[in-house]
């Protein structure tokens, strides 16, 4: 992947409407999903397939991607205003660097590979070697960095016709630690035969990974290797009744897994048992991903999808496709937990990695 620009930066100002009083295309009454969770519209954004929201706390910023559309966006509460900015092809994910690798610029997954975002200067910068996507028709979709500060990458058929995806483990070699941008960044491919990756997310002391096909309308779990790029002993965590299907996924300080139910109108909370704690009704059918973020991790913010849904639909949904957030501190008494960062560190002599620690071997 060469070097290449990125165009058509576009600015807008966030909105902060309460949801009470809008229609609402849904089982449940407005009065439900209004101010009694703060629900909030806050930006105004209109994305066709909104995914993959990650919360910057040392930026104080939350990043996310319109993967249909080809952007990427950055949203500042502080200041209230978001900016996004149009990529040369479909994003998968973002993962955010860790602090040895020099510099504060968001990483993509696209399908040529992982490449740096600088906002400043509109470049993306190759990092590493190409990606694993060589099938035309694939890209990647869904992915997040581990405690371990290992990302964790899945990819799928763009059409979703085929069970041509795979899930990846990405690592960068601990010896090159001393270069802003690591020429040795290795792909462990992990398993085949995915449909739609998503819901990538892990247990806070990192020994677990949530992850779904949402083809299979089924949460797994899986033990995490602290070391090697490895899962284990994948088990149901949780299975999606009805047309709804799990989407995008994270876990919060008190251990339990937050998920976002394409077509189905909410994000609920499992406990670490699988069984579920709550559901939170939202004024849109199609919900793709929360993220804890603010200051204190309290506010979960939740992207949303326009893709495939009819004008009567839209129009019934006007809030489809932004950025909400709900004020899950004051709401739910629930918080949530930094984000891991990618990047590598030394492994220890006894073999333990510490913070951003993990070295990788390649699969043939």
């Amino acid at each position: 992947m060469g070097r290449c620009r990125v165009t058509n930066a576009v600015r807008w100002r966030m909105t902060a409407e309460p949801l009470d009083g809008l229609p609402v295309e849904s089982t449940w009454s407005v009065t439900n999903v209004d101010a009694a969770f703060g629900l909030r519209s806050a930006v105004a954004c209109g994305d066709r397939l909104g995914e993959g929201p990650v919360w910057d706390g040392t930026a104080e910023a939350l990043w996310w991607l319109d993967v249909k559309g080809r952007f990427v966006s950055c949203f500042q509460p502080a200041t209230g205003v978001a900016q996004r900015w149009a990529l040369p092809s479909s994003p998968g994910c973002i993962a955010l660097p860790a602090p040895c690798l020099g510099f504060d610029d968001p990483i993509i997954a696209l399908p040529a590979g992982l490449a740096v975002f600088d906002p400043q200067t509109l470049a993306l910068n190759p990092f590493g070697a190409e990606g694993p996507v060589v099938d035309e028709q694939n890209r990647c979709n869904d992915g997040r960095v581990d405690r371990q500060g290992r990302l964790w990458v899945g990819t799928m058929d763009d059409p979703e016709e085929r069970r041509s995806g795979s899930l990846y483990c990405v690592t960068a070699a601990a010896a090159d630690i001393g270069s802003a941008r690591p020429s040795v960044v290795r792909w462990t491919h992990q398993f085949g035969d995915v449909g739609v990756p998503n819901s990538t997310c892990f247990s806070a002391n990192g020994s677990v990974m949530y992850w779904a096909d949402s083809w299979d309308r089924t949460i797994w779990a899986f033990d995490v290797d602290p070391v090697e790029p490895r899962i284990t002993n994948r088990r149901v965590f949780a299975t999606i009744a009805g047309d709804a299907v799990p989407d995008g996924a994270t876990v919060d300080a008190a251990d339990h897994v937050w998920c976002c139910l394409w077509d189905g109108w909410c994000v609920v909370r499992f406990r670490p048992d699988g069984t579920v704690e709550r559901t939170v009704p939202l004024p849109v059918q199609r919900p793709t991903c929360p993220a804890f973020g603010g200051d204190d991790l309290a506010t979960l913010y939740v992207t949303t999808a326009q893709h495939n849904l009819t004008a009567q639909q839209l129009r019934s949904q006007p809030l489809a496709g932004n950025l909400l957030s709900v004020d899950a501190g004051s709401a739910f008494g629930v918080r949530g937990l930094p984000e891991g960062r990618f990047g590598p560190v030394s492994r220890p002599a006894n073999g333990t990695p510490s913070s951003q620690s993990i070295n990788g071997t390649t699969d043939p």
